[in-house]
């Protein structure tokens, strides 16, 4: 399209122009205000997410029960672990569905164990090295008792990098609570 040069109507395109390109620039600088999350849909909460997220359904955090966390992108992971003997399925949600659902906005998390533990893993791990919060292993919900009900795990069996002590510790099991920062 040729815009004239001289002329009110061709000043008054080339400003709606310029305003539809600053506008559109804004939009790629500053993300839209973020949604809040579905409710918890009436069962026992298992994961709490807290920290620097933007997308929260209750009193500061995002809580989930297991059929919000259902109701999240779902993938299937075929592994070994050091903890179980041979190729177990693993079904849960990607870290990397999770921390874009919570609206994540920091470079760490903090994972949290019944049992005390905590480590410490990268947001990126969901998306560099596959990481997957399970929900199901060998398509049965886990028990406390049975290293659940959530259980980081990565894909141990097709990445060679995540066979490692590294990896190992931030496998963690009995998760109930991340800390975002």
């Amino acid at each position: 399209m040729r815009l004239a040069k001289g002329g009110t109507a061709g000043r008054k395109l080339r400003r709606r122009i310029a305003a539809i390109a600053i506008g559109g620039a804004l939009l790629l600088a500053f993300p839209a205000v973020a949604e809040p999350l579905q409710k918890p849909h009436g069962g026992e909460i298992i994961l709490t997410v807290s920290g620097a997220i933007a997308n929260t359904n209750g009193d500061g955090g995002a809580f989930f029960d297991l059929a919000l966390l259902k109701s999240l992108p779902v993938r299937v992971l075929v592994t070994e672990t050091p903890w179980t003997k041979g190729r177990h399925e693993f079904t849960g949600v990607p870290l990397e569905a999770l921390v874009a659902a919570v609206g994540a906005s920091g470079k760490t998390i903090t994972a949290y164990a019944l049992n005390d533990y905590s480590v410490d893993l990268p947001v990126e791990d969901g998306k560099r090295h596959g990481a997957l919060v399970v929900y199901l292993f060998d398509g049965q919900p886990m028990l406390p008792s049975d290293r659940g009900p959530l259980w980081i795990v990565y894909p141990f069996s097709d990445r060679k990098e995540t066979r490692s002590e590294t990896f190992y510790q931030r496998a963690v099991w009995n998760l109930y609570a991340m800390t975002v920062r």
